[in-house]
C-alpha cells in the first residue's frame, strides 16, 4: 500500500492510498467498536460495584454487578413529577368547584329568595 513518488524536491516520498476496500474499512470498524467496549467495561469496573470472578483473587477478573431491577417497564408506566403536579392542581381545584357549587346550593336554600334568580347568585360569585 505504500508507494514512494517523487516529491516537490525530486527526493521520494512515502505515501498511504486512502483505504476504499470494504472488508478492510468493516474490520477497522469492528475492531475500534471492540476497543470502545473494552474501554468502557474496564471504566465501570474502576469506578462501579464489581463482583469477583474467583473468590481468592478479587482484582484479576472484576466483573461489573449486575443492578437488580423488578420491573424496568415501571418508570414508563408511571406518571412523571410534573404530570403529578399536574394532577394535583387539577384535583385541588375540582374539589374547590365543588365545594363553590355545595356553597350556592346552601346559600341558594337558605336565602330562598324568589327575587333573585339563580344565575343572578352564580354571577356574584363567579364574576368573569
Amino acid at each position: 500500500m505504500a508507494d514512494t513518488a517523487a516529491g516537490p524536491g525530486g527526493s521520494g516520498t512515502t505515501y498511504r492510498e486512502p483505504v476504499s476496500d470494504y472488508q478492510v474499512l468493516r474490520e477497522k470498524a469492528a475492531s475500534q467498536r471492540r476497543d470502545v467496549e473494552r474501554a468502557l467495561t474496564r471504566f465501570m469496573a474502576k469506578t462501579g460495584e464489581t463482583q469477583s470472578l474467583f473468590k481468592d483473587d478479587v482484582s484479576t477478573f472484576p466483573l461489573i454487578a449486575a443492578r437488580p431491577f423488578t420491573i424496568p417497564y415501571l418508570t414508563a408506566l408511571l406518571p412523571s413529577e410534573l404530570e403529578i403536579q399536574q394532577m394535583e392542581e387539577t384535583d385541588s381545584s375540582e374539589q374547590d368547584e365543588q365545594t363553590d357549587t355545595e356553597n350556592i346550593a346552601l346559600h341558594i336554600s337558605t336565602v330562598g329568595s324568589p327575587l333573585l334568580p339563580a344565575s343572578h347568585i352564580l354571577k356574584q360569585l363567579f364574576p368573569h
